[in-house]
């Protein structure tokens, strides 16, 4: 039994490291939708109080994230240049068909008017990643940072790395989507590939090293700060995460890669690169996204839902 439970929560982190590389997906939300939010977050805050039991807690997790992280950045890279609409789409679907399930968290006190407020604020503010995204475009002038390597890039990346540990942490913010906002997504993914071809490893190397250090600082600190808060204001807490999460499906579609995408044209023939069949299947995927979803929280429900009664 133990085994099983050490493989299930890899294969949850790899979810999460998965879902932390899509521009729009959070990992933290994730987390919630396979019922290990809590727990993460608690054995990180509770890591030096103790220390082995959080380890342990931890450790199939993080390994997960890793392979998860790790393994897909590539293919994901590929996909979004070739097929993003289609693989928004399904993501939207798995995040669409999460919603539901979200509401028992607060079901069972009567909304008060400040948890609603911190709802609709919450939704705005994950909106409004996606819209910023859109108007302010400074992707060209990080460009020329990476291209010259200035000294003080080095702490703009540890930075950097901060912002997208929310991703991994705070359920319906998109690491990856506020690293495109600041212009930072696509050449800190490039880095990778860098490292996989041999292409100035020395400093890429370096670079990945800063963002990791600013993802492991930021993992750890938002962690503990959302533990607190679950604790002391647990109802509160997931009222923001729904309006999160329900935010963050709007920035899947509303953000400026995907508006680049779906608009740009051949220069030469003046017709749209995108292919009509992206426009066909992405519905397709939204629905199967949503399906699947929607009926894997059911079943595990359900079977929680049976163990209970049999206890």
């Amino acid at each position: 039994m133990k085994l099983k439970k050490f493989i299930l929560d890899i294969l949850r982190g790899i979810g999460i490291g998965v879902a932390a590389i899509i521009p729009g997906v959070s990992g933290g939300s994730v987390a919630v939708i396979f019922k290990i939010y809590e727990k993460l977050v608690g054995a990180i805050h509770n890591l030096f109080k103790n220390f082995v039991k959080s380890f342990l807690i931890l450790l199939p997790i993080v390994i997960g994230i890793a392979v998860g992280f790790l393994s897909a950045v590539i293919p994901i890279k590929y996909a979004l240049e070739h097929f993003m609409l289609v693989i928004v789409s399904l993501f939207a679907g798995l995040l669409i068909g999460s919603v539901p399930d979200m509401f028992k968290y607060v079901k069972d006190e009567k909304p008060k008017y400040y948890q609603i407020i911190i709802c609709v604020i919450s939704f705005l503010f994950a909106v409004g990643i996606g819209v910023l995204s859109v108007t302010l475009k400074t992707s060209t002038q990080i460009d020329v940072l990476f291209n010259a390597k200035p000294w003080y890039l080095y702490p703009i990346l540890f930075f950097a790395g901060l912002l997208a540990a929310c991703g991994f942490v705070v359920p319906g913010i998109s690491g990856s989507m506020l690293m495109m906002i600041i212009g930072f997504y696509d050449n800190v993914v490039n880095l990778f590939s860098n490292i996989l071809h041999g292409i100035d490893l020395g400093s890429s190397i370096l670079m990945l090293v800063f963002v990791g250090l600013g993802v492991i600082v930021g993992f750890f600190s938002i962690s503990i700060l959302m533990d607190v808060l679950l604790k002391k204001f647990k109802t509160s807490t997931y009222w923001a995460i729904i309006g999160f999460i329900i935010g963050s499906i709007s920035s899947l579609f509303v953000n400026n890669d995907l508006l680049t995408y779906v608009t740009l044209k051949d220069p030469e023939t003046e017709l749209y690169l995108i292919s009509n069949w992206e426009f066909i299947l992405s519905p397709l995927m939204l629905a199967i996204g949503f399906t699947i979803s929607y009926c894997l929280i059911k079943f595990a429900n359900n079977k929680m839902k049976k163990e209970q009664e049999n206890a």
